[in-house]
């Protein structure tokens, strides 16, 4: 795994050889539904307003994926000069 991260009770696990992202139940260790993500995960990415907000290297760009149907509803161009980008979510932020 590229990364992995906790989004209330499963863990998202981030692949570099694959858009999908895989979530584990934490109660049962489970594999549920993946989620979609982008074509290269880097290395950011973190939970906030209902969505996995995730880096992708291969556009230079923010993906917003919804947590409860598992799709991309947005993807933002943002460009990473040559840096690993990082993402960083409060409960009013998104950085």
């Amino acid at each position: 795994p590229v990364f992995s991260l906790v989004e209330g009770q499963a863990l998202l696990v981030v692949q570099q050889d694959s858009t999908a992202i895989v979530r584990v139940a934490s109660r049962d260790t489970k594999l549920q539904e993946p989620l979609n993500g982008p074509e290269k995960p880097c290395a950011g990415a973190a939970v906030g307003f209902g969505s996995l907000w995730i880096t992708d290297c291969a556009s230079q760009s923010l993906h917003r994926v919804d947590l409860k149907t598992g799709r991309s509803t947005a993807k933002i161009a943002v460009g990473n000069g040559g840096a690993l980008p990082a993402v960083a979510a409060s409960t009013d932020s998104l950085w």
